[in-house]
């Protein structure tokens, strides 16, 4: 499966995300990013982000990742586990900006870090996350 046909998948097959409106916008070899639009309803009682959109854009940013990592590219994954840290609130944000990096793929888990940052560059929150391959091509049930 090729980088794009994986961005496109992964775009078209998640309802959670579709839902909220994040995309995958790039895939690369052990590489994604993704983005939203903040809408008024993803906002908390401070006016602020909610904490759960951001981590759910920085999770799906790292699936799309991880999905390269296989071989071939182009396998389900899933999240074995999750650290983020939140860094600073999201106020005034119009839309997010979720980046991967690759920090070691084994054969049984893959590690990745992720940055979110606003329209403005401003860095919200940082995480590592560990995913695993479930062994399944992408789009098969």
């Amino acid at each position: 499966m090729t980088f794009e046909e994986i961005l496109e998948t992964r775009n078209r097959t998640n309802a959670f995300g579709n839902l909220l409106g994040i995309r995958l916008t790039r895939v690369e070899q052990f590489y994604a990013e993704a983005q939203v639009e903040v809408r008024e309803d993803f906002l908390n009682p401070q006016n602020a982000v909610h904490g759960g959109l951001i981590y759910t854009l920085a999770d799906l940013c790292v699936g799309g990742a991880a999905c390269t990592a296989g071989d071939p590219p182009g396998m389900m994954v899933a999240t074995v586990d999750g650290t983020f840290h939140y860094l600073r609130p999201g106020i005034g944000c119009r839309t997010l900006y979720a980046k991967s990096r690759k920090i070691k793929v084994g054969s049984r888990f893959m590690v990745f870090g992720v940055t979110v940052e606003d329209q403005t560059g401003r860095v919200l929150a940082e995480g590592i996350f560990t995913y695993t391959s479930l062994g399944k091509p992408l789009g098969s049930a």
